[in-house]
């Protein structure tokens, strides 16, 4: 249905699959996986844009579709696994990946 730019992780950290979108939120607490540290979206250190589509946690652990406050990283290979897409992307497939809704990652 839709392509998108995005930046995913280095090596095996984004691995490639059809997944299933259980968790639809605006503005969404992010914990740093790194620190461990909560932040609430507005924070400079808030990562996840203004949308998140979490993937089925039986396949993934906090993985998911986000948006981004490093537009420069797409496309690219430095998340920590997630799907960084630019704000304008992730809020249209936030439109329309309702829950349920499949969503195939390939290299």
């Amino acid at each position: 249905v839709r392509q998108y730019p995005c930046c995913v992780g280095p090596g095996d950290k984004t691995v490639p699959g059809t997944y299933t979108i259980e968790e639809r939120m605006v503005k969404p607490v992010w914990r740093d996986p790194k620190t461990g540290k909560q932040y609430q979206y507005g924070q400079p250190e808030y990562a996840l844009g203004t949308r998140w589509l979490g993937f089925n946690e039986d396949r993934v652990q906090g993985l998911g579709i986000h948006g981004t406050n490093k537009p420069e990283s797409i496309p690219g290979r430095t998340s920590n696994g997630c799907v960084r897409l630019h704000e304008q992307n992730v809020e249209e497939l936030f439109a329309f990946a309702l829950l349920g809704t499949q969503v195939v990652v390939v290299e």
